[in-house]
């Protein structure tokens, strides 16, 4: 019965982990764990087993918070997705004339100018100065993730207004 179980839910949590930012190698790992979870619960007595709907739920349900602590957690935020070796091979395009260069970047400081102050100060702030998103928070006396949320929302904004603009 549990092999079921496992067979029946795996995807389902793998397909969840890997269109949020994993991997298969780490979807497997989560579910396993999860899957521990249920079984302990299992053993344990204090999960029904009677429904099989309610022990699939309660396993995705499982899966889908160990991963959202995983996101969550420093070990996540810390991970590099790009080898350092990656940025020696990036080269300035040397098909773009000066002027042509001068005319792009001309157009993306007027649609910075069109944003509101606030956003304006962000997107500076962390492109340009390249600022920490903690010493943003302290500028803008907000906790971090709402300023992760504020960044978001000015950079759709920008973008917006560019696709507006061509």
């Amino acid at each position: 019965m549990l092999q079921k179980i496992y067979a029946d839910n795996y995807y389902k949590t793998q397909h969840f982990i890997i269109n949020n930012s994993g991997s298969a190698e780490e979807a497997k790992d989560i579910y396993q764990e999860a899957f521990l979870v249920l079984w302990q619960k299992l053993k344990s007595g204090d999960l029904d087993i009677r429904d099989s709907n309610h022990i699939n739920a309660f396993l995705y349900r499982v899966a889908h918070n160990k991963w959202i602590d995983y996101l969550r957690s420093k070990e996540f935020s810390s991970k590099s997705y790009l080898d350092d070796s990656a940025y020696d091979s990036i080269e300035a395009p040397d098909h773009e004339t000066d002027k042509e260069w001068e005319s792009k970047i001309t157009r993306v400081a007027g649609w910075i100018q069109n944003l509101k102050p606030d956003c304006r100060r962000l997107l500076t702030g962390f492109y340009f100065y390249r600022k920490s998103m903690r010493t943003l928070a302290q500028q803008f006396k907000m906790d971090e993730a709402s300023v992760k949320n504020k960044k978001y929302r000015c950079m759709e904004r920008l973008k917006k207004l560019a696709f507006d603009k061509l």
